[in-house]
């Protein structure tokens, strides 16, 4: 019996605390308004032995589920602390409602009173609130317990895009130079690509891409030999990684380890970790190891938050349009039933199928059309190819013979 009595304490103290402090809170808090994601308008119910003290678990029982449940129309309907939220973020919300900080994220209440009633010995009490949900996500990015991605859990929407794991360089050292000339690199590229693996990343092999090195330098001239080794591998993300050793024979050695992270269709830098670790006696792949195990959490959370924001706000690419010296084809020449000058009709379907309707047109002649800036939709890495193919054949749709290139995140359409 005592054995038994043991294991149930055991198993309680286990629980997670927030499982202990939500008995009481309702989870039927439903979203009626949302006000430019700055207030919420939401219907609560509370429940206790004191209509007042009812009214405050009402209020309550709104803050937590939004917290730790999520509410339909608000997050996407995800709970704003994440699906796997931190002991620290528990740690918050507990605070919060148990110290009364809650209250200054309430714009106020109203008691629907046809509602209220007994249940039992107890009161229930329905309410409708006015709850400041850009104030309580602000101060959880503050507080440093949630990213500043927008009310999106990323980890829960956003892929973990394919990555190839590269020495460092300045462009002027081939990457297998490097590699031979730094001692730590190849374990560290190892222990990195093995980190990622685990954490479900997709990487492309950087031993196999250099193999085929020759092929690459016979590629188009205007993209050094490391862009093209990214681009044609694959991947979606290239990771730069440097790694130097200070070593010193009584007090050990310190590792400083470097990440970056650049977007292959963009050459965007969306990820950026550096970390010095204090002196140990160890070796240097002791250390690598321990101090990538750290760090990987952080550079993929950042990596997914920059992609997050892509998807939201769009992915923005330039189109350079030329005609073949060729061809009896100039962009003043009129096109389609309405006698539209080419270039406009251009514009028109880049206007109509641009997100948001958002371009900038840097300049045009009879033989030259350029688009600097173009947002498109991104949900995934395909968007620049298939926004450049209906383009193509809105083109042959006007009996017009088009060649199209993309490199990155510029598309060149030659007209001939």
């Amino acid at each position: 019996m005592k054995k038994k009595l043991m294991t149930v304490i055991a198993a309680l103290m286990l629980m997670p605390v927030a499982a202990l402090r939500a008995q009481g809170y309702s989870s039927d808090a439903m979203l009626v308004e949302n006000k430019d994601d700055k207030v919420a308008v939401l219907k609560c119910s509370g429940i206790d032995g004191k209509k007042k003290n009812a009214e405050a678990m009402a209020v309550k029982s709104a803050i937590y589920t939004y917290l730790l449940s999520g509410i339909d129309g608000l997050n996407r309907g995800l709970p704003l602390l994440g699906t796997k939220p931190t002991s620290q973020a528990i740690s918050y919300m507990n605070n919060m409602l148990e110290s009364g900080r809650y209250n200054v994220f309430v714009k106020g209440y109203t008691v629907d009173g046809d509602a209220t009633r007994k249940v039992g010995k107890q009161f229930q009490v329905y309410i409708t609130l006015e709850l400041y949900i850009e104030s309580i996500y602000k101060d959880l990015v503050n507080s440093k317990i949630i990213h500043p991605t927008g009310f999106v859990e990323v980890a829960e929407t956003i892929a973990f895009p394919s990555i190839m794991v590269l020495p460092y360089s300045d462009n002027s050292t081939m990457p297998q130079e490097i590699i031979e000339s730094n001692p730590y690199m190849r374990l560290a590229i190892s222990r990195m690509n093995e980190a990622f693996i685990e954490k479900g990343v997709e990487t492309k092999d950087l031993e196999q891409m250099l193999r085929n090195a020759d092929r690459y330098m016979a590629m188009k001239g205007d993209l050094d030999f490391v862009n093209n080794l990214v681009i044609n591998s694959g991947a979606d993300v290239a990771v730069y990684l440097d790694i130097s050793n200070d070593g010193n024979e009584q007090l050990g050695n310190r590792v400083t380890l470097s990440l970056r992270a650049i977007e292959a269709a963009s050459g965007r830098n969306i990820a950026s970790k550096s970390e010095v670790s204090g002196r140990k006696k160890a070796t240097v792949e002791v250390i690598a190891a321990a101090m990538i195990q750290t760090m990987v959490d952080d550079f993929l959370k950042q990596i997914q938050i920059s992609m997050a924001n892509r998807i939201s706000k769009g992915n923005t690419i330039a189109i350079q349009f030329s005609i073949d010296p060729m061809s009896n084809v100039n962009f003043d020449m009129e096109v389609g039933t309405d006698y539209t000058p080419l270039s406009d009709a251009i514009i028109g379907w880049v206007k109509e199928n641009a997100k948001d309707g958002k371009y900038h047109q840097q300049g045009r002649s009879e033989t030259l059309l350029s688009l600097d800036e173009i947002q498109i939709k991104n949900t995934d890495n395909s968007d620049i190819n298939d926004f450049s193919l209906a383009l193509y054949r809105f083109l042959r749709g006007l009996n017009l013979v088009v060649k199209r290139t993309i490199t990155g995140n510029t598309i060149e359409l030659t007209i001939q």
